[in-house]
């Protein structure tokens, strides 16, 4: 095979080889000692067309099965996220990629060492044997502030939180729970049962970044927007886009949005979900206002009727 249609690198103790061929790749992972941890789960792997910043991600063809149970009932589009590979990291040392549609333009694969921390029921159980208190030792032990999410570094692929407040909502939840009272009954019998109390802590994901705003003023002074937001019925199709109205100064009855399908031209959109959505495109849109706005003259603007 030609040296041309190999390509490796070695970044903090992993290693990635790929070996080009004809609409598809094969891609070989291997670890060194550093890396090999009883958290250890997989490799999940993502991949950038030309220069474009927005991962598109690689499935797995099996789930995890906790991910699998939070799948189950959901919508399709939710059931086949859950089997990315960043989600259910695949558990073998190669990887063939089939893109299901050729890919314009040169292809960059990001590949990371995935690690799953179990450790809430090490901490209940150790806790309880220790005679310590959960909280304090969820305390101690707790981020703050913006530690990274996902994999410990950027070229990892881990993510830098925005914040984390962990150590007080541990304040403020045992405060709400009655902690310490209710921690002395923990355990306790009461005629066929048994209550028992404990502590957990997880990640949740909000927010995200690197999706598109697309909007044009019309001579008239009104405000066309493209939307590939999903509607689900909760009007973020079209509230999320307001913020652009109000930087443009633009009345929102002389606003029209245009819905529909991202993959028919109309701007790259995050998922559908209210933790993502709202953070994500009212950005895209505020975004693309402030955009809109920078470069105008003076008297485009004022023939347009925009502020000024």
């Amino acid at each position: 095979m030609s040296v041309d249609y190999i390509a490796g690198n070695t970044t903090d103790g992993l290693t990635l080889k790929l070996y080009r061929g004809e609409d598809m790749v094969l891609l070989a992972f291997d670890i060194d000692d550093s890396l090999k941890k009883p958290d250890f789960v997989g490799f999940g792997i993502q991949y950038f067309i030309g220069d474009s910043t927005q991962p598109r991600d690689v499935f797995n063809f099996l789930m995890f099965k906790r991910v699998r149970l939070k799948a189950k009932n959901a919508a399709k589009h939710i059931q086949l996220m859950a089997r990315a590979s960043m989600r259910s990291p695949i558990q073998q040392f190669r990887w063939a990629h089939v893109p299901s549609v050729p890919l314009d333009g040169p292809v960059t694969y990001q590949v990371s060492a995935m690690f799953w921390n179990g450790d809430n029921p090490i901490i209940a159980k150790a806790t309880k044997k220790l005679g310590l208190d959960q909280v304090e030792v969820r305390r101690l032990n707790a981020p703050t502030g913006q530690p990274m999410a996902g994999p410990p570094t950027l070229a990892e692929g881990g993510l830098p939180g925005s914040s984390v407040f962990l150590r007080e909502a541990l304040a403020r939840g045992a405060e709400l729970f009655e902690w310490e009272s209710r921690k002395a009954q923990s355990g306790k019998r009461s005629g066929t049962k048994i209550r028992g109390v404990g502590v957990g802590v997880s990640g949740f994901f909000a927010g995200s970044n690197g999706f598109d705003g697309l909007l044009v003023i019309r001579p008239d002074g009104s405000l066309q927007v493209q939307s590939g937001v999903g509607n689900f019925g909760t009007e973020s199709v079209s509230d999320v886009h307001r913020v652009a109205a109000e930087l443009l100064g633009v009345p929102w009855e002389r606003v029209e949005i245009t819905w529909g399908n991202t993959g028919k031209h109309l701007p790259w959109t995050c998922i559908s979900g209210g933790s993502q959505t709202t953070h994500a495109m009212t950005r895209a849109a505020h975004a693309a206002a402030t955009t809109r706005l920078r470069p105008a003259p003076l008297s485009v603007r004022r023939r347009l009727h925009l502020p000024h």
